[in-house]
């Protein structure tokens, strides 16, 4: 087994979201889907990163991910008609736009962009109905 590597590239969604809402860098937490965590001496499986991220979505964010799903990911417009609604209650929201990635990795790059262009016309049409001047986006 090897105890020590080198990784050009961060953690992705897995590592990331955790990382922004514990304030920490890279250096603290996990790095990937699956690793070797050298202070606890033992392989941390995939499985528990998946449940880790989960555990920081904010519950009305967690369907999300059943949009993840092949042939799920066209009603991904369903949690978008929430949002100006949200933000009215609530003042801050998170949403994630899920399917890109998942789509990447199951169906390949036709479908990732695919999945890209149809982010940047759903978010277009919610962008139409907010007042952005009350807004802060940040994607």
């Amino acid at each position: 087994m090897i105890h020590h590597g080198l990784s050009l590239f961060p953690g992705g969604t897995e590592t990331a979201v955790p990382h922004l809402k514990e304030g920490v860098d890279n250096s603290t937490g996990g790095v990937g889907w699956g690793y070797y965590d050298r202070e606890k001496e033992k392989v941390i499986p995939s499985y528990k990163t998946f449940f880790y991220w989960l555990s920081y979505l904010p519950r009305r964010a967690k369907p999300c991910i059943i949009y993840g799903i092949p042939g799920l990911d066209t009603f991904m417009f369903f949690p978008l008609l929430n949002v100006p609604e949200l933000l009215e209650t609530y003042r801050v929201i998170e949403f994630y736009w899920l399917t890109t990635d998942s789509l990447g990795h199951i169906m390949g790059p036709k479908l990732y962009e695919a999945s890209i262009r149809r982010f940047d016309r759903y978010f277009g049409n919610l962008v139409k109905k907010l007042n952005l001047d009350e807004v802060n986006i940040i994607l």
